[in-house]
């Protein structure tokens, strides 16, 4: 895998993080009800296409 700066690294991380609390902060107005899977593979898709995209970034450095 090529090089990625930390900065680079860091707006990634950011990136997924901001996302993820986010989420957690619209599921946290209704917290005692089950968690809907349609909304649960969204999320997973979220997340994963944007691992993705870092994987593919690395690669093209």
């Amino acid at each position: 895998m090529a090089k990625v700066t930390n900065f680079r690294f860091a707006q990634w991380c950011t990136r997924i993080a901001t996302k993820s609390s986010g989420w957690a902060g619209d599921i946290l107005d209704s917290p005692n009800e089950p968690a809907r899977t349609e909304s649960v593979e969204r999320f997973i898709k979220e997340m994963r296409d944007r691992l993705t995209f870092m994987e593919d970034e690395m690669r093209e450095s």
